[in-house]
C-alpha cells in the first residue's frame, strides 16, 4: 500500500479488552454466583466458550494473514515520481521524491514516511495501512504539513491485493464542503508501483488529480522496528546464555 493513501490509541485497547470482557459476561450470563471464597469453576457452561479458550479465540482474531503479507511487499525504500494536475485540463507538473516503508506491529500494519516537493514548495506526509480482517477491507490513514485534516480510507480488492481501490471523504479547505475522492494502488511487480488518484466532480465524474510511479531503491535496505526488536532479543538471550555458562564455570565443586 502506497504512502500516499496514507496511533494505535488506548481507546483500541479499551475497545478490545471490553469485547473480551463482555463476550466473557455474556458467556457466563445465568450462572448463578459462587460464595465468596469458593473457587470458580473452571469449565464453562456446556456450549459456551470458557475463558481460556475466549482468550485464544481473541488472539486468533488478531493474527495476521495473507492480505497483511501482500502489504508487507512493499517494505522498503522507494524513489517516487508524481505527477499532478491542479485543475482539469491544467498542464501537469513534475517532482521526485522518497517514501520509506515500514511493516509495524508485528506485521499487522505498515507505516510510509513520503518526502517531496509540490508546486507549493517541500512536502512530508505519513500513512498507517491495514488490512481489517474483520470487515474484510484494507484501511488507511495519511496525515501531511499541508493540511490539518486527517484522511481515512476503505479499499477493496478484486485480484488477491494486487490492485487496492480506496475510497474516502475529506473537506475541501477552500469552500469547507465534503469532497469524495478515489484512490487505486497497484503492485506491477515487486521492484514497482503505481499510485492514482481521482476528485469526484459534482456530477459526478472522475477527474484524475495525481499519479505517482514507486521504483524500489535497492541501495537503502529498510529494517523494520520488528525485526530490530527481534534481532535485540536475539543478542539479548545470547548474552542471558553467556552470562550462565559463566556461572557455571565459577560455581565452586
Amino acid at each position: 500500500m502506497k504512502c500516499t493513501n496514507c496511533i494505535v490509541s488506548a481507546a483500541v485497547l479499551v475497545a478490545v479488552c471490553g469485547g473480551l470482557v463482555l463476550g466473557m459476561a455474556f458467556a457466563q450470563e445465568g450462572k448463578p454466583a459462587k460464595p465468596a471464597g469458593q473457587p470458580a469453576d473452571a469449565a464453562a457452561p456446556a456450549g459456551q466458550p470458557g475463558e481460556a479458550e475466549m482468550m485464544e479465540m481473541y488472539k486468533k482474531a488478531g493474527e495476521p494473514g495473507p492480505m497483511h503479507a501482500r502489504l508487507g511487499k512493499a517494505a522498503g525504500t522507494w524513489k517516487a515520481k508524481t505527477t499532478m494536475w491542479m485543475a482539469p485540463g491544467a498542464p501537469a507538473s513534475e517532482s521526485e521524491g522518497t517514501a520509506v516503508m515500514t511493516p509495524m506491529m508485528g506485521g499487522r500494519f505498515m507505516s510510509c514516511d513520503f518526502k517531496g516537493n509540490t508546486p507549493m514548495g517541500p512536502f512530508k506526509g505519513m500513512a498507517i495501512n491495514g488490512y481489517n480482517t474483520h470487515s474484510g477491507k484494507f484501511e488507511s490513514v495519511w496525515v501531511d504539513d499541508m493540511s490539518v485534516g486527517m484522511m481515512y480510507m476503505t479499499g477493496t480488492s478484486a485480484d488477491d491485493g494486487k490492485t487496492i481501490t480506496y475510497t474516502g471523504e475529506m473537506i475541501d479547505p477552500m469552500t469547507k464542503q465534503n469532497m469524495k475522492f478515489k484512490n487505486i494502488d497497484k503492485m506491477v511487480d515487486e521492484n514497482t508501483m503505481v499510485f492514482e488518484m481521482y476528485q469526484f466532480m459534482p456530477d459526478g465524474t472522475e477527474v484524475k488529480g495525481m499519479e505517482i510511479t514507486y521504483t524500489r531503491d535497492a541501495s537503502t535496505p529498510v529494517r523494520s522496528a520488528d525485526k530490530l526488536r527481534e534481532k535485540l532479543d536475539g543478542m539479548k538471550k545470547q548474552g542471558e546464555k553467556a552470562v550462565d555458562e559463566t556461572k557455571k564455570t565459577m560455581t565452586p565443586k
